[in-house]
C-alpha cells in the first residue's frame, strides 16, 4: 500500500503539501540516489542539490549510511528514480514498510535493502517513474518539471 499512490501535474503540489504537513514534519533530511549520466536517473542528484538538508548519494548510496544516522533526522525521505510502469515524471511516496521486497529503482541494490540499515523512525521513498535512463541521455522534461514541482512544494513548506 503506498502512502500517495499517485501524484500527478495537476495534483503533485496540493499532494504534496499534504503529505510533507503529515509525514515530513521536524529534522527532514532527504537524500538524492542516481546518476546523473543516465539521464532521468539522476533526478534523486537534481534534487538533492536543489533542497536545504539534503545529501547526494549518488549511486551508492549504502557510503552515506554513517552520514544519513549521524545527522539523526526525525525523517529520511529517499528521491530516486523508479520504475514502476507509470507515466513519465508521475510520482510516488512510500513507507519503507511498503518498500519491503520492491526492486523497482533503477539500481542494482534495491532501496528496501538499504533502508533496514536506516536509524530513523520514519522513512520514505520518493520515486518518479523514468523515461529514459540510458548513458548520456539527458533529463526528460517529464522528469525535469515532475522534479522542479516537488522542489518548490518542498521548500515552500520547510522554509
Amino acid at each position: 500500500m503506498y502512502i500517495l499512490v499517485s501524484i500527478k501535474f495537476g495534483s503533485m503540489e496540493s499532494a504534496m503539501t499534504a503529505w510533507l504537513g503529515k509525514f515530513a514534519s521536524g529534522k527532514t533530511l532527504f537524500v538524492g540516489v542516481g546518476n546523473p549520466m543516465n539521464g532521468d536517473d539522476g533526478v534523486g542528484p537534481y534534487m538533492a542539490g536543489k533542497l536545504p538538508h539534503a545529501i547526494d548519494a549518488g549511486n551508492a548510496p549504502e557510503n552515506f549510511i554513517g552520514k544519513i544516522n549521524s545527522a539523526n533526522p526525525e525523517s529520511v525521505i529517499f528521491i530516486d528514480a523508479m520504475d514502476f510502469g507509470g507515466k513519465a515524471g508521475e510520482a510516488r511516496i512510500m513507507g519503507a514498510k511498503e518498500a519491503k521486497g520492491e526492486t523497482f529503482t533503477t539500481h542494482s541494490l534495491p532501496l528496501s535493502s538499504l533502508l533496514r540499515l536506516i536509524n530513523c523512525r520514519r522513512v520514505f521513498i520518493l520515486g518518479i517513474q523514468p523515461a529514459d535512463t540510458t548513458f548520456g541521455a539527458k533529463m526528460s522534461k517529464e522528469v525535469k518539471k515532475s522534479a522542479d514541482m516537488a522542489i518548490r512544494e518542498i521548500k515552500g513548506i520547510l522554509d
